[in-house]
């Protein structure tokens, strides 16, 4: 009796459930529909879900807030019933709430002050959804401001403190903010969390900046790691934390953060790093050519330094150059030459970092066709075959001439490279169209079936390979078969709007 008890309690609950799902989809595709009729379920939805906040069971409780928050603006008149439900006695739905009346936003201003009080909540969950949900409401949630500060300092758990430090950030104005942080500076107890609360004040924080140099050199790694991080954030205006920035490089705790902050600086960075790479020092070269990289086009005046460390002695090193420089995207074509040449290097990091490189550089890399398809494509390694393979498909038309001519040498293998990577290309490749159907009659099925598969993927351009297509679409080999039917499809396929005209 007890356990048939069990199992129509839990088939209830199913039930339940069920109808909190059944009641939210149709609401959440809703675009699709008429305004009318998106409105009027939406309303009937709406109530639907309100009424499922008063639940004996906590989960659906829970389920039906975060429902009402998927709906956002349009479930504004939950706003009562959501405050009230800040009240339950499931943590879980207080933090759904919360998080459903940060999504109706502004609407749901008169939350404000319930959703103060959640900021002092036992749980971090709760408290962290209450300060986004503050957060969202934006100048409306003015009065949350000095709670939040205080939180934001104050919270024993780093994610709450983020969270307050966010929705302060986002309530605004940030130079109030900012002046109470750089204050709570002077206190050690609470200066990491007021440097990560003035990180999250992005440029806005840009008075902090002298402050924030201070720490980099703090003894607590914590703390340079935060400070560090805060000024990547500010980015542009933190310009002259530059050289103190460069002398962290040498940090083993903290010296790719600090090149990754100094890549968010921008342009000003530039000539200090391209300097860093002829240090002595293996990390901090490293690391300026991760900030280089990072600094992609911005950074073209470093390509010829970066190039002369393809050369280098230490594999991680020309690996490192090879990325930087792919990073750069076409400004770096100079460095084709020497990237051509790492396509041979004896370790298979380097050999693949270049030809991600290569293909990062795109069209402009077209000189390093032929040593793609004659080194990477054959390369002992499959991740460098795949690359290569991908390298030849971003580098697009200047490589189809020469991918087509590989589709008649005798091995098979480069053969179903070259028609994969065609294939990829789509229509960029149509006048490899005819030598692609010549490998439909190709001895190797696999060979076959990637030509057609090619053919499909250029689209009604290749109308010509209709006929052997046909042929094909009727072989004894499935997969050929299959890639035919697939190609047919959609090189016939009838692009017009098919409610045109109605």
């Amino acid at each position: 009796m007890t356990d048939c008890w069990l199992s129509e309690s839990s088939e209830a609950k199913r039930m339940r459930g069920w109808v909190v799902v059944a009641v939210t989809w149709p609401l959440l595709s809703a675009p699709l529909w008429s305004p009318a009729v998106r409105a009027s379920d939406q309303a009937v939805g709406v109530l639907a879900l309100t009424k499922r906040l008063k639940d004996d069971d906590g989960g659906f409780r829970s389920l039906a807030a975060y429902a009402l928050g998927q709906l956002g603006p349009a479930a504004q008149d939950a706003v009562p019933d959501l405050i009230e439900a800040l009240q339950d006695s499931s943590y879980k739905v207080r933090s759904s709430a919360a998080y459903a009346l940060g999504r109706i936003g502004p609407a749901a201003q008169s939350a404000v002050p319930a959703l103060i009080s959640r900021i002092g909540d036992e749980q971090q969950e709760v408290r962290s959804s209450a300060a986004a949900a503050l957060g969202e409401m934006g100048p409306a949630a003015q009065d949350a401001v000095p709670r939040l500060l205080a939180a934001a300092l104050h919270d024993g758990d780093s994610r709450a403190r983020l969270s307050m430090a966010l929705a302060v950030n986002r309530i605004g104005p940030v130079d109030e903010a900012v002046t109470y942080f750089i204050k709570a500076l002077q206190d050690e107890h609470l200066r990491t969390p007021a440097v990560v609360a003035l990180g999250q004040c992005g440029p806005g924080a840009k008075d902090a900046v002298p402050y924030l140099i201070k720490f980099l050199q703090d003894q607590d790694f914590r703390v340079r790691s935060s400070a560090v991080s805060a000024l990547g954030r500010i980015g542009l205006h933190a310009e002259r934390a530059v050289p103190e920035l460069i002398k962290l490089l040498r940090d083993r705790d903290v010296g790719k953060q600090a090149a990754f902050a100094l890549s968010k600086i921008g342009v000003s960075a530039v000539p200090a790093l391209v300097e860093s790479l002829h240090d002595d020092d293996r990390n901090v070269v490293r690391h300026s050519m991760y900030a280089l990289g990072e600094l992609g086009p911005h950074a073209k005046e470093s390509v010829p330094t970066l190039v002369k460390s393809l050369y280098d002695e230490d594999p991680q090193m020309r690996s490192a150059a090879a990325q930087a420089v792919g990073r750069m995207g076409s400004i770096a074509q100079e460095a084709v030459p020497s990237l051509n040449e790492r396509l041979q290097d004896k370790d298979a990091r380097v050999r693949l970092s270049t030809v991600i490189a290569l293909g990062n550089i795109g069209p402009a890399a077209h000189r390093a066709v032929p040593a793609l398809i004659e080194t990477a494509l054959q390369d002992a390694n499959f991740q460098v075959r795949g690359r290569g393979a991908s390298a030849l498909v971003q580098i697009g038309r200047p490589a189809v001439p020469a991918v087509g001519r590989e589709l008649e040498p005798t091995d098979p293998h480069v053969r179903r490279w070259a028609t994969r990577v065609l294939g990829q290309m789509g229509p960029v490749a149509l006048e490899a169209v005819p030598a692609l159907i010549e490998s439909l009659e190709d001895v190797d099925k696999r060979v076959c079936s990637s030509a057609a598969y090619a053919l499909g993927r250029i689209g009604p351009a290749a109308g010509q390979a209709v006929p052997r297509l046909i042929e094909a679409a009727q072989d004894n080999d499935k997969a050929l078969r299959a890639s035919a039917v697939y190609a047919l499809g959609q090189i016939q396929r009838d692009d017009e709007d098919p409610g045109k005209g109605s």
